[in-house]
């Protein structure tokens, strides 16, 4: 496997934000190439893609985040034999400076190892991830909403922005590192770090986050006595297992308003562990920013199509799509 660990230096800057609904040929191509200092998040529909870099070649399939890196060189092509559709989402980043390292290895055991010796304020990103049906909607509509965000070009709408990337990168991390975690745990080679038992807190917690749920419940479940699961879930994670758990149910709640438009927003609620719809108002509000009902607006009521979504004049040579292989080779 291939994955980076990144320390961020700078603030980043958004580059570019945009859904678009493509036609694809078979004979398409993107080329993504030593883009100095951004980092792509993307994810799409329908079709898969294969990614060719200096690396070798990967598949990247439909509804899966795919990441791209500034010390590579990407091919991108759909795998297809005729015409398809596909909707695609992406967001890119500047860091003007930043620790960013490749690490390649076959080992699970090897790539936890690297993890667990990462400093507090590093995170691990891999090429591609795969997430649950769930954790998937939740980050392509946090992607909607940067999206929607920046069109409001103001002051306030790119701090939202620069917060909704970082929750995506976020997310990213420990899906990440619960995959790394989980593989390790059917192997039976168990690890004894506290990240390890910061993983088994959250997958409980995501099991049961439509039940009532405590630090003395949870940490019960795991083995682990309230204060030492509570310590060691905020001196890894920068905040208590309270708010985690508060955050998991806007979260899935923000996933259920998005995909389930005409069902009543008491009910969405209560399957998010919300016991009371006023309480379940307040608390969404103060995490995205906006009403439930105004969140449901957005995601019904606002679709960003771009012929072509590239054609800004700093990204204009360095991002584009040709008609034919050799067409991008000559350019």
């Amino acid at each position: 496997m291939i994955f980076y660990t990144l320390e961020i230096l700078s603030q980043p800057r958004i580059e570019f934000a945009c859904s678009t609904i493509e036609i694809m040929t078979p004979e398409s191509r993107n080329i993504i190439d030593h883009r100095s200092g951004m980092i792509e998040f993307g994810i799409h529909s329908n079709i898969d893609f294969r990614v060719e870099s200096g690396t070798g070649t990967r598949v990247q399939h439909a509804d899966r985040v795919g990441i791209y890196f500034p010390d590579e060189k990407y091919t991108i092509s759909p795998i297809i034999s005729k015409n398809a559709e596909t909707q695609m989402n992406s967001v890119s980043v500047r860091i003007d400076h930043m620790r960013l390292e490749r690490h390649s290895t076959s080992s699970v055991a090897e790539a936890a190892r690297i993890i667990d010796d990462l400093p507090a304020d590093s995170i691990a990103l891999p090429e591609t991830l795969s997430l649950s049906r769930d954790d998937t909607e939740v980050f392509i509509s946090t992607m909607r909403s940067l999206i929607s965000t920046r069109l409001e070009h103001t002051a306030a709408g790119r701090l939202r922005c620069l917060s909704l990337w970082y929750e995506l990168a976020a997310q990213t991390d420990s899906a990440f590192r619960s995959g790394i975690y989980s593989q390790l745990e059917k192997s039976g080679d168990i690890p004894s770090s506290s990240y390890y038992h910061v993983y088994r807190i959250k997958h409980y917690v995501t099991d049961h986050i439509s039940e009532d749920l405590s630090v003395t419940r949870i940490a019960s479940a795991i083995g682990l006595s309230p204060d030492y699961a509570g310590r060691i879930f905020r001196r890894e994670c920068g905040i208590s297992l309270t708010e985690h758990i508060l955050r998991t149910r806007v979260s899935l709640l923000r996933s259920l308003i998005s995909s389930e438009s005409s069902s009543p927003l008491s009910e969405l609620t209560a399957r998010a562990g919300f016991k009371d719809l006023r309480y379940a108002q307040r608390v969404f509000k103060q995490k995205t920013g906006c009403t439930m009902h105004r969140c449901r607006q957005l995601d019904t009521g606002i679709t960003l199509w771009h012929n072509d979504p590239w054609q800004t004049p700093d990204l204009e040579t360095d991002i584009y799509r040709q008609g034919s292989a050799h067409g991008a080779d000559s350019q």
